[in-house]
Formats: structure tokens, sequence, C-alpha cells
């Protein structure tokens, strides 16, 4: 691990391993229903299907991410990167089948609008686009409203999630004003947890303006990614939020590269 790698592991100092080519599992469910979906993260906390030592690893990496979200304090979190295809998609799913099985309330909202894999994972979701279409302010009878008509439940009994239509645009282009932070502020209690997914740091501005809205940010980084300048100007901008920096996750790391440093 690099000294750089190591100025960003400061408070979620997890690793979740990719087992065989980068395609596998993010491809795999892409092309499933909601219910396969979230019976495949599911999969991973029963008895009888924790055999292989690989899922057993993957499972205790989870549990231990689990762990710091839920000490973190922190229940508005924002999943980004610097590059696309790092693994965020699969990871949120997979914290959120996690965090189901300790019965803690999660939403999940995808607005990584250039390139929705979430929305595409769990198919027949409603959009988010679609509620600030029909309402520029948020206030209690608009909560009401979106967590009835827009959430909905993917096969997790304790998650829901709301898709996007995805777009050349970025969240204020299509929130207007307060509307989000206001809305957030609405819906918040009823939650454990709400995750966005952001789009990638180094060519669209999503996650640098949805950092103003949540309370944390994780960044995903895949093990077999190399880092360029883009990537560094991003990872100053991580630095920058400070507080709000809950360290990152690196993605893809080999069973047998789990205990180096």
């Amino acid at each position: 691990m690099t000294d750089l790698e190591r100025g960003l592991f400061k408070k979620l100092k997890s690793k979740i391993f990719g087992k065989g080519k980068r395609k596998s599992i993010e491809d795999d469910l892409l092309v499933d229903d909601a219910d396969s979906s979230s019976n495949y993260f599911l999969s991973f906390f029963k008895k009888s299907a924790s055999a292989d030592k690989e899922r057993l690893v993957f499972r205790d990496q989870l549990r231990k991410i689990r762990y710091s979200l839920i000490n973190s304090q922190k229940k508005v979190i924002l999943f980004s990167s610097t590059k696309p295809s790092e693994g965020k998609t699969s990871l949120i799913a997979a914290l959120a089948a996690a965090l189901n099985e300790s019965h803690s309330r999660v939403l999940i909202i995808d607005t990584n609008f250039g390139n929705p894999n979430l929305t595409k994972m769990f198919k027949g979701l409603k959009v988010l686009e679609e509620f600030f279409k029909h309402k520029k302010k948020s206030n209690s009878e608009a909560s009401k409203t979106f967590t009835a008509m827009f959430a909905n439940n993917v096969g997790l009994p304790y998650v829901d999630v709301i898709g996007c239509k995805g777009g050349e645009y970025t969240p204020i282009e299509i929130i207007e004003g307060d509307a989000l932070k206001n809305l957030i502020e609405d819906i918040k209690d009823k939650y454990d947890f709400i995750f966005f997914e952001g789009a990638a740091l180094n060519s669209n501005s999503g996650s640098r303006e949805l950092s103003s809205y949540v309370e944390g940010v994780v960044t995903v980084f895949s093990a077999k990614s190399n880092l360029d300048q883009l990537d560094f100007e991003s990872i100053d901008f991580i630095k920058g939020l400070k507080d709000k920096n809950m360290g990152s996750i690196l993605n893809d790391v080999e069973l047998r590269d789990m205990n180096k440093s």
C-alpha cells in the first residue's frame, strides 16, 4: 500500500476482494431481476451457503464495514469513486444486504445519472427525476409521496431503492434550490441510512455537488486500477472534505492479498 493509500484509509479500513475477472459480479446482476439481485447478496449470510472460503471472507469484510458505518454516527452517505467501474454499485447492494440482516432500514438513491447501474440492477424502479419534475420544493406532503410512491422494496425487507432515468446532467441541473436538502431532512428519520451512488469524480461534477448535502463520503477504489493525475486531483478534493471524508474501500482485492498491507 502506498503512502497515498495509507492516507486515505482513515476510518473504514476494510477491503472487499474481487473474484476472477473484473466483470463477474456486477455484470451478472445487471441481467437479473430485483429478487435475484437481492437473493445473491443475501446468500452470503445464509449458513448453508458459507462453506466457500471466499464467500466467508467477503461476508466478514461486509460485516466489518457495516460495523464501521453503524458506529460512524452518519446516516446520509455518498458512495463515489475517482474512475467509473470501480465497484460502487455491487458494494452498495452488498452493504444494503448486510444492513438488512441487522434490521437496519436503508434507502438507496441512484444519482449516478450517466451510468445508472443500480437502476438496471433493480428493474422497475420509480425514478428520481419524475419526483423533482413535479415537485420543486419539499414539504411533509412531498416526503410522504416520495417514500410511498418512489421508494420500492426490492426483495430485502428493510431496503428501498429509488432509481434514475439517467442522462447527461448533474444533480443541481434537475433539483432546484434546497429541494434535495429539505427532502433529506423530511425522510431521514424513516431510515437508519440513506445511500447515494454518485458519478465518478474524475469525469463528472455530480459527486462534488452531492457532497454538500450528505453527512459522509465513502470512496471506492479498485485494486486493479492505476492512479493518474486526474485521480490525484480527485483525491485532493476528497481530502478537502475533512470530517465528511469517511475513508475509502479497496475493492477487487484477491483473496491471497487480503492480509498484505
